[in-house]
């Protein structure tokens, strides 16, 4: 039988009134990661002509260069204001090419970027993977097919700054920056290109419970599970000694674990 575990550290808080568990799940050194923070090529687009004339492509000739992650106003784009250096509510595109490491073979590629201010869309050697609409949540794509192991891929993110009232409404405690005089726009977040098995885990939730001491844990299997595979999950203490497991039932009719 094949079987994918992940294992999770769960350190022990012996001080705390509660005896809370505290979780600290190991995904960094799980998967292979290419870290795509840094310099990136960049264009403004003060008259939305990006897209029309297909500045995802290989032929657009981006001049400036900014810093990922980070707001771009905050690294010299924009116009002087009366109450800003630089100013500007609109599109910003970023341009970077990226050798996808040929010993990721037989694993699925994502691009993974941890959050824009306030929308994105995302091209990858021309192919569009649609627009992401949630403020500075992280979202990924899996980009195997069009860049798939041991070749080049030419990625290409246009940030939208400006709010779109008819669809996305939200304001709160974050929003904040949008009465700054600006609404600081720009990849926010770190980029990465993360390899991922045929068969992966996403949505990972971790309830603890105080009495008995327990955690009931559920997750998401995604891709392309082997007919026979299950799931285990390993619980860890401090010294990374096992002191307890939980096995699902198979793939196709995942079901909670819990451990006592």
């Amino acid at each position: 039988m094949n079987w994918w575990y992940r294992r999770f550290v769960y350190n022990m808080l012996p001080t705390v009134v509660l005896g809370c568990l505290v979780c600290m799940p190991v995904f960094a050194k799980m998967r292979p990661v290419v870290n795509l923070d840094g310099a990136w090529s960049f264009r403004m687009d003060p008259g939305n002509a990006g897209e029309t004339e297909q500045w995802y492509g290989e032929a657009a000739a981006f001049t400036d260069t900014i810093q990922v992650p980070g707001a771009w106003e905050a690294q010299g784009f924009g116009e002087a204001t009366d109450k800003l250096k630089h100013h500007f509510i609109g599109k910003g595109w970023y341009k970077r090419r990226v050798e996808i490491p040929a010993d990721w073979a037989g694993r699925r590629v994502f691009l993974c970027i941890g959050g824009v201010h306030r929308y994105a869309s995302v091209w990858v050697n021309g192919t569009a993977f649609g627009e992401h609409i949630g403020c500075l949540s992280p979202f990924d794509y899996d980009i195997t097919d069009c860049a798939p192991p041991g070749t080049e891929a030419l990625v290409v993110v246009c940030v939208d700054s400006e709010q779109r009232w008819d669809i996305d409404t939200m304001i709160g405690a974050w929003d904040i920056i949008d009465y700054m005089d600006t609404y600081w726009g720009g990849i926010w977040g770190h980029v990465t290109l993360e390899a991922r098995n045929s068969a992966y885990l996403e949505d990972l939730y971790v309830a603890p419970f105080v009495s008995p001491a327990r955690c009931r844990t559920t997750v998401v299997v995604k891709g392309t599970p082997p007919e026979d595979a299950a799931l285990r999950l390993e619980i860890l203490d401090k010294a990374e000694r096992i002191i307890g497991t939980a096995d699902a039932a198979p793939v196709v009719s995942l079901k909670p674990l819990e451990v006592e």
